[in-house]
């Protein structure tokens, strides 16, 4: 080939071979989205919350996205609703390797980091392995005791399997959702015609009662007007008598006066008379 050395290049160098695109690590990719949010991409932090899909996301950026300020395309979210808040189990023995999670199962103690499937029991929050139901089969939750039935297990980081088993029980959660709220509507506007046929009745009864109690008032109070009437007449009776008993006993005193004088005016006059016969007789004498 003409170069110094007497060197051969290979096939390798001489023909370009298309590269081969890089694989992404299966285990670290795995380790990444069970224990990270899936909008931020930050480490998960309590309050832990998973959607109808089995996404796991910080509560916080779900606010953050509901509040408009992360512009993402999720539209099976539409208000907190729509999202559970997890009850987890934390992992006493988890340590800073990266191999271990913070969280495990309650029943089999197995730790929640994708090599094992997990599902949410969407009533209650509480987080159990896919291994702990079919060995302990119940319909009530292992930790909390609530009752649950199938359509209301979300698997966590499902296959794609599992995504359209997920959409239709979400399709299900949303529209008995809407009827519970529907009925909830129809119970309060009768609730609240009940109470107006209350107030409308009560109002009724309140006018009829004033009305008679204000005639039973009125008649009471005419009752007194003639009561009073006659308990002025009477005192006046009373205080005409007592003037005719007080006008009588002064003339009767003034009478006696008057004829007490007329004694004593009688009597000296008597004596004088008297003096003058016995003068008389003793002069004759």
């Amino acid at each position: 080939m003409g170069l110094d050395g007497g060197t051969i290049p290979t096939r390798g160098e001489l023909v370009q071979v298309k590269k081969k695109p890089e694989q992404k690590d299966k285990h670290s990719d795995t380790h990444h989205k069970w224990n990270n949010c899936t909008i931020t991409q930050l480490p998960l932090e309590l309050p832990v919350v998973l959607c109808h899909l089995g996404m796991l996301f910080n509560k916080s950026s779900i606010l953050e996205f509901l509040l408009g300020k992360l512009k993402l395309n999720f539209q099976h979210i539409e208000s907190l609703k729509d999202v559970c808040e997890l009850n987890l189990t934390l992992n006493r023995s988890s340590s800073k390797d990266s191999s271990s999670s913070d969280f495990v199962c309650p029943v089999t103690g197995l730790e929640m980091n994708g090599k094992h499937r997990f599902v949410c029991i969407w009533q209650c929050g509480c987080v159990v392995s896919e291994r702990a139901l079919k060995e302990v089969p119940s319909t009530a939750c292992y930790k909390c005791g609530k009752q649950y039935i199938t359509n209301d297990l979300v698997h966590i980081n499902p296959n794609d399997a599992d995504f359209e088993v997920l959409r239709e029980r979400m399709a299900q959660r949303k529209a008995l959702r809407k009827m519970a709220s529907s009925s909830k509507c129809s119970k309060s506007e009768a609730s609240e015609a009940q109470k107006q046929t209350d107030v409308n009745s009560s109002c009724a009864a309140f006018n009829s009662s004033h009305a008679s109690t204000s005639s039973s008032v009125c008649i009471v109070t005419s009752k007194r007007k003639e009561d009073n009437s006659n308990n002025n007449e009477y005192l006046h009776n009373i205080k005409k008598s007592k003037k005719l008993k007080k006008s009588h006993k002064k003339h009767k005193k003034n009478k006696m006066h008057k004829h007490h004088k007329r004694d004593t005016d009688v009597k000296p006059q008597l004596h004088s008379g008297w003096s003058e016969i016995l003068s008389r007789r003793s002069t004759h004498w």
